[in-house]
């Protein structure tokens, strides 16, 4: 676990390429290759080999993954500038509580559904259930809207 304050090491592309081509044409251990380098762990060397014959990239995708939310949040600022010069902004939040309202009946809907066929599962599993399907839901919604449909549900 990393302290507080911690700054991480990050390596180049070339750097890694160059790890991994001593790793499988120079035949050193990922020991080696790592005390070569300066690495300061073999698991770093290991990892850059496993993504290298599973043809994946070396691109380090820390702290990319949430770079949706930030569009997303943008483009809804948008929308709301262009109509409310248009219509009242009073107008524009009822129908956003409409539309959140339809959206939260349709996950109950399925939230139902899954209970039935696994009425076993809490409100953890559910969630993933729920995320396997395609829906972008956080776990203490399920626990909110599981928990106003069925009181038994969750114990």
């Amino acid at each position: 676990m990393a302290k507080k304050g911690q700054m991480f090491q990050r390596y180049t592309i070339e750097f890694k390429a160059e790890a991994v081509q001593l790793y499988e044409k120079g035949g050193m251990s990922y020991q080696a290759v790592a005390d070569q380098l300066g690495i300061k762990s073999s698991t770093q060397v290991k990892q850059w080999v496993k993504k290298h014959r599973n043809d994946e990239t070396f691109e380090d995708k820390r702290g990319k993954g949430t770079a949706w939310r930030k569009d997303l949040k943008k483009e809804r600022f948008q929308v709301i500038r262009e109509l409310s010069s248009a219509y009242r902004l009073c107008w524009l939040l009822t129908i956003a509580q409409v539309s959140r309202q339809q959206t939260e009946q349709k996950l109950k809907a399925h939230i139902q559904a899954i209970h039935k066929q696994h009425p076993y599962y809490g409100y953890l599993r559910m969630t993933v259930v729920l995320q396997e399907g395609g829906y972008r839901v956080n776990h203490k919604r399920v626990y909110r809207l599981s928990v106003r449909q069925w009181t038994n549900f969750i114990k």
